[in-house]
């Protein structure tokens, strides 16, 4: 496109660093009357409009700033490059409703399940409508193409099942969106900035895009294009510029930041499309050809069929002539007529109703059928998995116990045969340590030794005797601890000789355990710490088994309580 300068009826915005994004969409806003209007009459709240409205005051005579709107947005990097299409919701959602209402619509989410065959609808406001820049044909992008495309009904099924309240499943579904009111300002967001898997990044698409400067969109609602936003360059360097029609001139005219110029060459002239690679949002408003919204055409009946009621109550009031036979037969004919009619088209509307409701009945009892047949096989296979199951669990118990019955059995003969072992071992070493102890005490007793020696040495002189004497005083003084030994041996054998066997066999055990050589009690821990895991091993596996009873059982309860819902 060619521009020329241009001075006088409109002013640009000064760049604050790389403040474009928000320069094109607001002399969008400033080029939108009936925004302009709204804001301007708002202008002492506490919305953005108080700062929008001084701007654009300013605009009307000279080149103004931004400074204040940046703010107001919370825009604190101006140097830094942004979305244009994000700072535009921005700004509406901080205008008043009177304002946003220029460019909110309402568009409603129909949803139809395959198998109930219940429709749920959604209402939800949108400010303007994404286009995915893809053609399912392999032609040329066009704008109509992408209204079609959108508006197209979308089926879900496989993995993308959507989630029936009336089934409590996962079923297939057919969306479609339908648009409940049109706003006066329709704004279509190209799609140029998608994510590239390859790159593992955001990259721009240039693709050409056919722009009509007349759009239809369903529920037949006609719009004309007034004003696009084009953006220059990539990604992380480019420029946003906008260009605006003037409806009193019939004139385009590029919005540059702070310089506006005229186009030379002005689109739409030869033909009814122009191809860009350039444009990003696309502003369409509404063309008031006698089409409106639904909801509008029923409130204009209503309101004419009210007045035209008033008007003719007021007729007949006011109106004091007697109306004559002939007027009256007439009148009496139209409405038996009337009636007639009415009872027809009653009779028929009943009717179409009746076999309706038979045809959802026929088409639900087979699949009544259906689903009572298939919960039956559902039950009986539970049920039969049920008793394999108890079954295999009955088997497991007796095994366990008759496993435990022969331990505990085993185990008792060994107690009972370890005691007799053990009281004959005892007595056996009891009866040789005391034949070896009285045969010690009889050898070394001091007393016979030296009575044998003085009988031995009858010649001996005084001296010696004296000697003698002294001698055996001496050694019996030194055998004293010993003799004791032998008191205290001989005391402990009569203890032992008064106790029962029993107290002799537990003594003995005890001894026999002490004489143990280091291996042979090695292998006794290991055989004890064996039986002690074997046993708890056996409590787990009852525990477990209890627990497998009892999750089994609430199973079944529920699956009952379950069916019991369905039912």
């Amino acid at each position: 496109m060619s521009y020329r300068s241009y001075e006088g009826k409109y002013h640009g915005l000064i760049n604050q660093g790389a403040t474009c994004y928000l320069n094109s969409v607001l002399q969008v806003l400033f080029m939108t009357k009936d925004f302009k209007k709204a804001v301007q009459s708002d202008a002492c709240g506490n919305h953005i409009d108080v700062q929008l409205a001084s701007l654009f005051k300013r605009l009307k005579t000279q080149t103004a700033e931004t400074v204040e709107v940046t703010e107001k947005l919370g825009i604190h990097k101006v140097c830094e490059q942004r979305d244009a299409a994000e700072h535009f919701e921005k700004i509406l959602t901080l205008t008043s409703d009177e304002a946003a209402e220029v460019f909110r619509g309402k568009l409603t989410h129909k949803t139809t399940c395959s198998d109930c065959r219940i429709k749920t609808d959604e209402d939800a406001a949108f400010w303007d409508l994404p286009l995915a820049l893809v053609n399912p044909h392999g032609e040329e992008y066009s704008v109509e193409d992408g209204i079609r495309e959108f508006f197209r009904d979308s089926d879900f099924s496989g993995e993308n099942q959507m989630y029936c309240d009336e089934c409590r499943t996962k079923c297939d579904a057919t969306a479609t969106c339908v648009i409940k009111h049109h706003p006066e300002v329709l704004m279509l967001l190209l799609k140029r900035f998608e994510f590239s898997y390859q790159q593992m990044s955001f990259v721009k698409n240039s693709c050409a895009v056919d722009v009509p400067s007349t759009l239809k969109i369903p529920e037949n609602q006609m719009y004309e294009l007034y004003a696009f936003v084009e953006h220059f360059g990539n990604l992380k360097s480019g420029h946003y510029t906008a260009t605006i029609k003037d409806d009193e001139e019939d004139r385009w005219y590029c919005f540059n930041d702070s310089s506006v110029t005229s186009l030379n060459n002005q689109p739409f002239r030869r033909q009814k499309t122009e191809k860009t690679r350039t444009a990003y949002l696309l502003f369409y408003k509404k063309k008031h050809t006698g089409i409106q919204d639904t909801n509008k055409n029923y409130e204009q009946r209503r309101d004419s069929n009210k007045s035209a009621g008033e008007e003719n109550a007021v007729k007949s009031k006011g109106s004091h002539k007697k109306p004559s036979s002939f007027d009256a037969r007439k009148q009496g004919k139209d409405k038996r007529k009337k009636d007639e009619d009415d009872d027809e088209g009653m009779g028929g509307k009943a009717e179409a109703n009746d076999q309706t409701e038979r045809n959802k009945h026929e088409a639900f009892v087979p699949k009544k059928k259906k689903m009572e047949g298939h919960e039956e096989i559902q039950e009986k296979k539970e049920k039969t998995e049920a008793d394999r199951f108890q079954s295999r669990t009955d088997k497991q118990l007796e095994k366990h116990d008759s496993l435990k019955r022969e331990k505990d059995e085993k185990h008792v003969s060994v107690k009972q045969d370890l005691p007799n072992k053990h009281e004959q071992q005892g007595d056996r070493k009891t009866n040789v340590q005391k034949n070896n102890e009285q045969m010690t005490g009889v050898n070394k007793h001091p007393l016979r030794d030296g009575a044998h020696g003085k009988q031995n040495r009858p010649n001996q002189t005084q001296d010696d005797d004296r000697e003698d004497k002294t001698n055996r005083r001496r050694t019996t003084h030194d055998k004293q601890p010993e003799r004791q030994k032998q008191n205290e041996a001989k005391k402990r054998d009569d203890d032992e000789e008064s106790m029962g066997g029993k107290a002799e066999g537990i003594d003995q055990a005890k001894r026999k355990k002490d004489e143990m050589s280091p291996e042979k009690k090695r292998k006794i821990k290991v055989k004890t710490d064996n039986d002690r895991k074997t046993g708890q091993r056996e409590e787990g596996h009852e525990a477990k088994i209890k627990d497998t009873k009892e999750k089994t059982e609430a199973g079944r309860k529920e699956a009952k309580t379950e069916k019991h819902l369905v039912r």
